[in-house]
This record gives C-alpha cells, structure tokens and sequence, in this order.
C-alpha cells in the first residue's frame, strides 16, 4: 500500500473513531454532569463487604489509575482472591492463584486475553483462525467468570478487551465446589470497574474520569473514555461508573481489521431495604475477520519456502439453469459435483474437495508397496512420516492433462503416470479439483503478512448484566443474591465457505450466605466460618452452518489485477449458507442445532483456623442437569441415517451420485434427515475438595489441595451434542486435581514467592472410546511445576519472575481424524529435467482436504497432547524514574513444540521482549511501548492438535503510543 493510501486510510479511521468517541461522550457527559450535581455522600454506611464467595472485594479500585503510585506495581501478597472459595490473602489461598490487579493491567499493556501468558504461569493462547478470545489454563480451555459468574465461552468469535476491568483473577485447577459446573484446567475470575468507588472502597465525593487514546503500528487507532462519580437516587447514596471503548484498528495480517464498540456502566446504591444493590451492564460490538498461514510445512516454518501454486480446475462455471457458464464470483455445492466429481456414491468419505485416505501398513498382511519395515508401528502401521512413496500421478489428473496439454507443457507429469497412480483415496479416485495448475506450482519466499485461509467477516454482538443484593454490614454474617445474564450472537461469513449463524444465551441465579460461628460454640483455639450457596443456570444455543474449510486452496502469494494481491479471487471464493443459501448458485445450510441445559446446584465450605496458623478449608457440592440437543442436518453431501429419534422424509430413492446432484434443479430429497430430538437426559454429579495450610515461621505457607469435580459435557460454543446427551455414562463428567505448594511472604511483603506442583486430569473416561470426545473439557492428564516470584527492593523497582513445565497426555488411545499433506501421505516431487521440483508432492491435494483415521493401536504412540509450549518462563522489570518518568521491561521464552498430534512440523523456541517507558505529571498520562521489539519470528498453534496444514504467525515488532488525561 503506498504512503498516500496509507494515509488516505488512516484518516478516515480517525474520522470514524472520532465520530464514535463524540457519540460516547454525548452520552457520558449530560449524566456524568447531572450526578456530578448532587451532594457528595458519607462514606458507605454498610461496610466493607466480607469474605463471600469467589468474587474479588468490592474494595478493588475503579479508578486507581488516576493515582501514580511511589511503586512500579505494588505487592500483592496481601490483596484478597477468592480462589479457595472464600476471599483471603494470596499468601494464604491454600490454590495456585495469579492476580492481575489494575497497575499490573495498564503497566504492562494487557489489553487482550493473549496477553495474559506475560504475566500469568500456566497460561498460553491457541488461536482459531488468529482470533483469540479464550485462554488455556494448564493447557485446558478455560471458564470465565464475571464477579463470580460463569460466562458462556467466547470460542474466538470476537475480540476480548481487558482494559474495562478493574482485576482479573486466574485461578488453576478446578474450580471450588461453590462454583457449579466448570472445566478442569482453571478459570479467570474478572472483576469490571464497579459503581464510583475510590481506592479506599468509599463512594467518590466528585466527578472524575479520563480520555484516553492509542494509536500505533499495523494502523492501531482506539479511543477510550471513562467518568465515574456519586449518584443520589431517592435519597440512597451511591456511586456510578461508565467506561466506553471504541476501536478501528488494521492488524499484523494486512487482509484482518479491527472494529469494535464497548460501552460498560455500573451502578452502586446503599440502603435499599437491608441490601446494597451493585448493577451493570456491558454491550459490545466486534466484527473482525479471522486467518491462517496456510500450506504449512517445516520448511515454511524454518526457512520461509512457501508451496505456491493455484487450482487446476475452474469450479466457478456458472450453475444457472442456463448453464451459461458465465460464473457468479462463488463456487456453489452443486458446481462442486459438476466440475470436481466423485466416483461412485457421495458420502462423508467421498466428496468433491474432501477425501478419507486409508492409514498405510508398513509390515504384515497389507503392506503397502514400497513401505520399509523399520518404520513399522504398532499393529504394523506405518509412522507418520513415513509413508511408503507411491511414484506417479492419479489416473484422474492424467486423463485432464491429455486433454488439455498447455497445462502440461514439458509432458514430465503425463510421463510420470507411466510410473504409477500415487496415493489413491478410499473412494478409488482423486476428484480433479485436489490439484493444483502445473503452470502455476514452485517454490517462493512466503510474505508472513498475508494468509490463505481467510474468513472474511466475524461479527459479534455482546451483552451482559449483572443485578446484585449485598447484605454485609456484619462481616459474620452476610448474604448475597446475584442475577446474572450473558448473550452472544454472532455469524461469520466465510470463503472457506464455512458460515455460521449462532446464539448463545445463558441466565444464572445465586444466593450465598456467609455465617462465622460464635466464638461460644467452639473452643478457643477453633475458628470456623461457613458458607453455602444455591443456583440455577440455563444455557441455551442455537447454530446453523455450513461445512467445509477448504483452508489450502489459496495461494498467499498469487498477484491478481482484479481482485489483488494475495486476494481470494472466485475459484477459491465458496458460497454458503450466509452469502446464497439457494440450491441452484449456492449453498443451503448443512446443519442446524438447538441445545438447551439446565443446572440445579446446591454446596457448602468450612473455612477452618486451628491454633491460629493451620487453616482447613473443605467443601462439598451437589449438581444435578437435564440437557436436551435437537438437530435439523440438512444438505451436507452425505444421506442421513436412520435414528429412533429422528423423523426422516420422503426419499427420492435416488443414487448420490455427483452427476445426480449437480443436475437436480431442486432440493435433493435424499440428503434432507428432518428433525432429530435427543433428550431431555439427566444427569448429576458430586464435587468437593479439602485444601490444608500451615504458617510456618520465616513466612513460609506450605499447603495441599486434592479436589473431586463435576465437569459440563459442552463443546465449545456451549452446545451439548446429542452423542454427549446420549453417552452411556451421561453428560456430566468428573476430573480431579491433586496440588502441592509453598508459598512465602518476606520483608514486610516486598518479596513473594509460591511454588505449585500439580496433577488433573479427566476421570471418568476409559479405554477403548470416548463416547464425550465432541466435549471442550478433553480426556487428557496433566502433570506439572509452576513457580512465580514478585520482589519490590525498593519503592521504586519491581521485579517479577515466573517459570512453569507440565506435560499433558491424553488419558487413553482415541482416533483421531489427522489431516495431512500431499508429501506426508506418500505423493511424491515430480522432477524437470534438470533435476528441480516442477511439481511439488504437496500440490497433488492442496484443492481439498485430506483426512485419516490414526489407527487406535497406533495412536498409543502419540498420547501427547500437542499444540502449546511445554516449558515457559517470562520477567517484567518495572522502575519509577525521577520527574515523573519510568520504564517497564518485560520477556517471556517459549520452549520448541510441535504443531500436530503426529509430531511431523516443530516450532521452534521462541524469546519475545517488550518495553515501556511512561510519564506521569498531575493529570497527564503518557505511555510509548515497544512490542516484540527483538523482531523475533515466531508461531502459534491453532485450536486442537490434528491439523498440520495451518499456524498463525505472530506479529513482528510494533510501536503504540497512549495519551491519557484524567479530570
């Protein structure tokens, strides 16, 4: 892009950005103003809330910020967490628990949940297609909670932004009994910048808030603004607080923009009846696209050599009744039968662009030709990578270059089929849309800025609300009751052709009280506090999809005139159920859910404090669920099968032949199932968990915490698919959590430290299936060691420091669908002349997409659960210069891992630093940050460990600057 249309564009976003800003302030203002009118209240009349459940303390500053502290980033030893169940120290949390305070979050510029694993142990960010909006806990998805209150999973559909909270606390491990039911990696706890409370937890006495704004590298322009102040309702005193966000930002990956609105607002009211009412509300809007690097190899990854290379065959033909072959810009289904045919009969093994391969032998009956022995697993299954090489060209594209020979123009392919087939698929033919042109393959040096697999448009609206009833004014007895409501509804439109319309909706009730025995009950060494709680929760979801990520058929680095460099163009551009859901150009939806599940839960805890320094803490919890999953495939290539609980139609009797698809000018009778209803299914589940601690002298806490825990089934967009509500063994699973750990607090608080051995794992699968294998919470076990220090030598200077290893085994051998590369199943170079690649074994299948079955006896091999870092270790250095300056280094060094479950293409380690340097004079607030500054290369993995061919690639050195100004 040149510097005009760089700036031409850049204009236009600040325009956009600066409309948006004035409509938020339009907003803010007049009622910032209004309650800036009336008196300023006493302090809070009820007290400082007591130690309830989960939640971070409604101390937490909203507007801490504003405060420029003699500190880099404070000690947080002493702040209250919540991760044992009740609120108390970190030092004495008997859990592996990292607070990310609000210093923490503006220091270091976590803006978004990737940003987490520079400050947090444990945690790591795979992506989905590039967007990150969940987050790994000991290599498990995590739940996110909001002031204790489980939100439904973000899955990537929309980007996170931390910047609106006060607090977020990462707990790891299973969540206390008084949670529900969750996940067994961990959770973050978020804490969102309450109603108008200063630092010290009392109500502000004036208006106060800040204008804020970022712009950067990659065309990073955000806005922020944020006014808090008291409020006089009815003659209840309390406090309010509104946060507002707008962003329309470029990305490292040119094709991938950013644009998003988020307005937060709190209310905080005293003295209504005995409670203390603490409300909000948050609405968002994201639309973003998404994007891998495709056609991944380890020369991609090492060297930058990139498989170029554009389909063979022109799918987009025209699939009017007037067959005009004029072409619409969108590949349609039945344009993939005529121009892609299978052989034989259309199935979920057998279609156009996507082929099941047989898993080769290399010993015993049914070696394959050519394969070598010692590359023999178990059952004599050939090791990945080591496929026996089957010489030649499918019988398929011999049979296109004899008719059409300029594609050929050397003849070195149609030589080449006097030497064999290659790999044959399952269905005894490769379609011809596999192939790459000939004329078009190579070698070249990829542009890292560009990707192939792109989803054009993600769109996401987002809302919560929260209405809360605090009754704390006796700190021995307190009760709360929480109402909490959380909705996204999203669709993506993508060329892949993937579409996707979803709704996700889940409403929650708890009630927790709090009761400190009296001291005349017990003796006098004995110190008891109670808590139990009771809740309800429903989560409803509801998608319609199209199926399909033809991920590898655009070439990144193909130059096009029209459509532009890079640019997906119509033969790599398919229809779905979003851009034409017609039968006749497009593609009608393939599959259509609705799930629905309910949670009746009831748990108690014991907070026990035996002669002062020993502590025990247990609890217990019941959890019981109906869960209901109703389907409406349609449409997806394939006929459906017949189930007692599915009302099927009317079939045309009809072979499912490609040329009977392409040729029918209405709906095909034999691929539409009609209606499937599974359930409603019960299930229950018991939770507890016993955590003991000791003070030793010196400062040292030594502690141990083993924990049995209920597990929800769903997968991640929250759906219970109907094989979990049909599982033998029900929809609700048990994991469990052993973890051993010291923690100590030295100098008056200025160093702390806490070290965590841990095991979790899933247990209530066994071999030889997982019939819960479509759940987000996986069948794997966790071994690890984790370790964090933070120090404050002086007032000035913070240092921090962390290191964790774990490894994470599947608990049993599963099949798993792999898909790998043409060179990987056995296809082999196709060779000039000369001696050079004139047609890559790569370019025999990067039309469609390949999968294989790992056999089960052979998968025993490659229990590892793949996908992230098994080691990481990170350091953030903080330092308060004179006249008002500071600076903030910080690195974090991943260790080599391996793309897939087969262990065929490694990352290589990667070491990334960030700096920061700051300005802070009475109300101006000036930070220039360097991310990445080292300009290292470096990946991540996408979202499961079965796919070899995509990686996303990390942003190279960026540049931001923020302005802020508080009033």
């Amino acid at each position: 892009m040149s510097s005009r249309r760089k700036l031409r564009k850049s204009g236009r976003n600040l325009r956009d950005a600066t409309k948006d800003l004035t409509a938020a302030l339009a907003i803010l203002v007049p009622t910032g103003m209004a309650y800036a009118q009336t008196p300023a209240p006493p302090p809070a009349t009820q007290g400082t809330p007591a130690a309830t459940e989960g939640a971070a303390p409604a101390e937490a500053s909203v507007l801490s910020d504003m405060v420029v502290n003699a500190s880099a980033i404070p000690s947080i030893a002493s702040e209250a967490v919540g991760g044992g169940g009740f609120a108390k120290p970190l030092l004495e949390t008997p859990r592996a628990v990292s607070l990310i305070n609000e210093d923490t979050l503006n220091l270091l510029g976590i803006n978004a949940i990737e940003d987490i694993v520079r400050a947090v142990p444990g945690t790591y960010t795979t992506t989905r297609y590039g967007l990150q909006g969940g987050i790994n806990v000991r290599g498990i998805p995590a739940d996110v909670y909001w002031r204790g209150m489980k939100r439904i999973t973000a899955q990537g559909h929309y980007r996170t932004d931390l910047s609106s909270l006060s607090s977020m606390e990462i707990v790891k491990g299973a969540a206390p009994p008084i949670y529900g039911l969750g996940r067994i990696g961990g959770y973050v706890d978020q804490t969102p910048r309450s109603g108008g409370k200063a630092k010290n937890g009392t109500y502000l006495s004036d208006l106060n808030g800040f204008v804020q704004g970022v712009t950067g590298s990659f065309e990073k322009l955000e806005a922020t603004t944020g006014v808090g102040g008291p409020v006089d309702i009815a003659g209840k005193q309390g406090g309010f607080y509104t946060y507002g966000l707008v962003e329309n930002s470029g990305t490292y990956v040119r094709q991938v923009n950013v644009r998003q609105r988020l307005l937060q607002s709190a209310l905080s009211l005293n003295n209504v009846g005995m409670f203390r009412v603490e409300s909000g509300v948050q609405i968002q809007n994201s639309q973003t696209s998404g994007g891998y690097m495709n056609r991944v190899t380890q020369s991609l990854i090492d060297n930058g050599t990139y498989v170029r290379g554009s389909p063979l065959v022109n799918l987009d033909a025209g699939a009017g009744v007037n067959k005009d072959g004029a072409g619409d810009g969108f590949v349609g289904q039945r344009e993939q039968h005529a121009n892609s045919p299978v052989n034989g009969n259309v199935s979920a093994a057998n279609r156009p662009l996507d082929q099941r391969f047989t898993w080769p032998k290399c010993s015993g009956t049914g070696a394959a030709p050519g394969a070598d022995p010692k590359f023999a697993g178990p059952g004599g299954w050939c090791l990945p990578g080591h496929f026996p090489v089957q010489a030649g060209i499918p019988d398929s594209l011999n049979a296109y270059l004899i008719a059409n020979p300029n594609k050929d123009p050397t003849g070195a392919l149609r030589a080449a089929a006097a030497l064999g087939k290659g790999v044959t698929p399952a269905s005894g033919s490769l379609p011809l849309g596999f192939f790459l042109d000939p004329t078009t393959t190579g070698f070249a040096e990829v542009d890292y800025r560009r990707n192939g697999s792109y989803e054009r448009l993600q769109n996401a609206n987002v809302g919560l609300a929260w209405f809360d009833l605090v009754y704390d004014t006796n700190p021995d007895f307190t009760m709360k009751i929480q109402t909490f409501s959380d909705n996204l509804d999203t669709y993506k439109d993508s060329y892949l052709p993937y579409g996707e319309k979803q709704g996700i909706h889940r409403f929650e009730e708890k009630f927790t009280v709090t009761r400190r025995l009296p001291e005349k009950w017990l003796p006098g060494w004995v110190d008891v506090n109670t808590l139990s709680s009771i809740s309800y929760r429903r989560t409803g979801g509801y998608i319609r999809s199209s199926s399909g990520d033809f991920d590898y058929r655009q070439d990144v680095l193909r130059g096009d005139p029209q459509y532009g460099d890079g640019q997906h163009y119509p033969n790599t551009k398919f229809a779905n159920q979003l851009n034409d859901p017609s039968w006749l150009t497009g593609a009608p939806a393939e599959a259509e859910r609705r799930s629905v599940y309910d949670e009746f839960g009831a748990g108690f805890m014991f907070d026990i404090n035996i002669f002062k320094n020993t502590n025990l803490t247990l609890g217990g919890r019941w959890d019981g669920s109906t869960a209901r999953d109703i389907e409406y495939a349609h449409n997806n290539q394939q006929a459906p099968s017949l189930a007692n609980s599915c009302a099927l139609p009317a079939s045309g009797g009809n072979a499912l032949t490609s040329a009977y698809i392409a040729g029918s000018t209405t709906l095909v009778p034999e691929l539409q199932s009609g209606r499937c209803d599974y359930g409603p299914a019960w299930d229950d589940g018991k939770t507890w968990s016993i955590s003991l601690s000791h003070q030793l002298p010196f400062g040292i806490r030594p502690y141990f915490t083993i924990a049995d825990a209920s597990v929800i089934l769903d997968a991640s967009n929250n759906i219970v698919q109907n094989t979990i509500v049909t599982a033998p063994g029900g929809h609700i699973g048990r994991s469990k959590l052993s973890e051993a750990g010291i923690k100590g607090n030295w100098f008056r608080g200025k160093l702390f430290a806490s070290v965590a051995m841990y095991r979790q794992l899933r247990s209530d699968v066994s071999n030889p299936s997982d019939p819960t294998a479509g759940a987000d919470s996986s069948a794997t076990k966790t071994r690890g060691l984790e370790m964090q220090i933070d120090a404050n030598p002086t007032r000035k200077l913070h240092v921090g420091f962390y290191a964790v290893g774990q490894h994470q085994k599947y608990v049993f051998n599963t099949n798993s669908q792999l898909q790998l590369t043409g060179r990987q199943l056995g296809f082999q170079d196709i060779l000039a002349a000369d001696g050079s690649v004139l047609y890559p074994a790569e370019a025999f299948v990067y039309g469609g997409r390949v999968q294989l079955v790992l056999p089960a006896d052979l998968g025993q091999l490659y229990l590892d659960r793949v996908g992230e870092p098994r080691y990481q270790a990170g350091v953030n250095i903080d330092y308060k210069l004179p006249a008002g300056f500071g600076v903030h280094v910080d690195g974090q060094r991943f260790s080599a891992f391996y793309l897939d479950r087969t262990k065929t293409v490694e990352l290589p380690m990667s070491f990334t630093m960030n700096t920061g340097f700051t300005y802070d004079h009475n109300r101006l607030h000036l930070k220039l940050s360097g991310f990445n500054v080292l300009d290292k290369r470096y990946f991540r993995a996408g979202t499961g460990d079965t796919n070899v061919n995509l990686v996303s690639v990390m942003p190279g050195t960026a540049i931001q600057f923020q302005a802020k100004l508080d009033y």
